[in-house]
């Protein structure tokens, strides 16, 4: 054992509350929240919307389930190992911070088909997470990028 240490040592209680009760949403990417069937996916990509965001291309579809799911994949010739482990990292990271903003259940499948001009950086991914998430929120019946709406 330690010397000068009496064998039946506990160490002190830790000073503080320590309350279970979370004040913010849970910033998780279980796997409920994960996209992973096969036929799930292939209806996502078939019969769903587009949407592209630099780098990133998106599929989407709305859905009666209680909370969104998601996709993430990259594919192979995008850069080598390490590359496409840091995008999918970033990428599950933005999702994480920000999935609770989703005001409608969707299916998401986000994927990276070329490698990008520059490193993908947090700030970048999060960003196109959010500007995706307030798409996503915007009412179905205002279409806010027809000019002809707005000028009537």
């Amino acid at each position: 054992g330690h010397s000068g240490r009496p064998t039946n040592y506990q160490a002190p209680a830790r000073k503080g509350t320590q309350t279970t009760e979370r004040l913010m949403p849970k910033r998780t990417f279980p796997a409920a929240v994960r996209m992973r069937k096969r036929r799930e996916i292939r209806e996502v990509f078939s019969s769903g919307t587009y949407l592209s965001l630099g780098p990133l291309g998106v599929r989407y579809m709305a859905t009666t389930r209680q909370t969104s799911r998601f996709l993430i994949s990259v594919k192979k010739n995008v850069g080598h190992a390490p590359m496409r482990n840091r995008i999918k990292r970033l990428l599950r990271e933005g999702l994480r911070y920000r999935r609770s903003r989703l005001t409608e259940s969707h299916d998401i499948c986000l994927f990276v088909t070329r490698t990008p001009k520059h490193p993908l950086q947090y700030d970048y991914v999060a960003g196109l997470i959010g500007k995706l998430f307030n798409e996503l929120n915007q009412a179905p019946g205002s279409d806010s990028k027809d000019p002809v709406s707005k000028a009537c």
